[in-house]
């Protein structure tokens, strides 16, 4: 349960070795890996749904993969044991989520590792922002709906000099003209200049209003 713990707040960014000191847990001891039963009790290799039908583990490790390869998806453990249960049907617990994720690198902090490169490049991509409304950016990601056990998607439009949320929108699904008309009513809200850029995770887009 302490490794279950200390994972957590890895996957919440915390320095590991600040982590393990405060757990007082060695490196040594963080990473060996116990198969966490009895002699002579193997794991179940089976998970059940609600219909009681048996699935092996391979169909359970190709859904967490299914959903943590969605669009704005980067679920942890919880959430996805959560989806498991709600959206799959299936009988897990959220503890053998979490040791079926740890045991695929599929956690969060394990999926970062295998994404670093090197980060020099980062600070030509933070824009030299000098007044309002000049930067804009726009963002959309999931959140999870505990009353529905279904996602939704939230759109924001940001003012990057201010911080400033300039207009957001809710729905189950956005699509392009969504976003064109959350933009529109940006523009007929705030004192918009004649020329400025847009960007999203996709890159910048320079706009101009006399167009």
């Amino acid at each position: 349960m302490k490794i279950m713990v200390i994972d957590e707040f890895l996957e919440q960014g915390k320095p590991k070795h600040l982590v393990l000191k405060h757990a007082g847990l060695s490196r040594s001891s963080y990473y060996y890996s116990s198969t966490g039963t009895k002699p002579g009790k193997r794991a179940s290799r089976f998970v059940y749904d609600i219909e009681d039908n048996k699935h092996d583990l391979s169909y359970v490790i190709k859904e967490i993969k299914t959903v943590l390869n969605g669009e704005f998806v980067d679920y942890g453990y919880y959430k996805t044991y959560s989806y498991l249960n709600h959206e799959k049907g299936l009988k897990i617990g959220a503890y053998r989520t979490y040791k079926l994720m740890k045991e695929h690198n599929l956690l969060k902090f394990q999926r970062s590792k295998s994404k670093k490169t090197n980060r020099n490049w980062v600070k030509d991509l933070v824009p030299n922002v000098q007044s309002e409304f000049s930067f804009l950016e726009f963002d959309i990601k999931y959140v999870y709906i505990q009353g529905t056990h279904s996602n939704a998607q939230v759109l924001t439009i940001l003012d990057v000099y201010s911080r400033w949320q300039l207009g957001q929108y809710i729905a189950n699904s956005i699509k392009s003209e969504d976003v064109i008309n959350l933009f529109e009513q940006v523009f007929d809200t705030y004192p918009m200049p004649q020329q400025f850029i847009v960007r999203n995770d996709n890159g910048s887009h320079g706009g101009d209003l006399s167009l």
